[in-house]
């Protein structure tokens, strides 16, 4: 999980395993319980966190808030996406 998804579930009251074989480093959210209080403070979280982080850099680039996040990867699917769509627009895969 990233750090700052981990770091904003804590704040939020979810409930983390305690340290056990499974989960060595408390990085698993114990999904048993009923979160609907806690869904609600998480999404504020990470709202007013990509505000923050668009405050403290400036206009910031969609590219730029998902690296924070964490989405490197879906960047690059994203900009596979893209070019599969204009290849095909260019009709290269006909």
């Amino acid at each position: 999980m990233n750090s700052i998804f981990w770091f904003l579930a804590r704040r939020a009251g979810f409930a983390f395993w305690e340290k056990e074989d499974i989960n060595p480093r408390n990085y698993i959210i114990d999904w048993s319980c009923m979160y609907d209080n806690e869904i609600q403070k998480y999404t504020k979280l990470v709202v007013e966190h990509t505000v923050d982080y668009i405050a403290r850099n400036g206009l910031a680039k969609k590219e730029d808030i998902l690296v924070d996040f964490g989405f490197e990867r879906m960047l690059r699917e994203e900009a596979l996406d893209k070019m599969v769509e204009e290849s095909e627009r260019l009709g290269l895969y006909d």
